[in-house]
């Protein structure tokens, strides 16, 4: 997966996370939109081979009244095996 797919994947967690959290008809009614400003990307390792199975943790950081900061992590299934297990990140 290259660099761009992961902000693409990112974007539509955020807009998971929104209709999941019940905030996405608000965002709707509104016409509200996410709108980066900006970002810090730290890729880590990379999720290979191509089409292999991730997960999206999407968490809400920060919110004030203006802006909101989300933090993604990307995991594939093996570092989500180890630390079920009880093991470090791999990194």
């Amino acid at each position: 997966m290259n660099h761009a797919a992961f902000l693409s994947h990112a974007e539509l967690a955020r807009w998971e996370m929104t209709a999941e959290n019940g905030f996405l008809s608000s965002m709707v009614r509104i016409g509200g939109a996410y709108v980066v400003t900006g970002n810090a990307v730290r890729y880590r390792q990379e999720i290979k081979p191509l089409f292999r199975q991730f997960e999206i943790d999407t968490r809400v950081i920060r919110i004030n009244e203006r802006d909101i900061w989300i933090s993604h992590n990307f995991r594939h299934s093996q570092q989500q095996q180890q630390q079920d297990r009880g093991g470090k990140n791999l990194r």
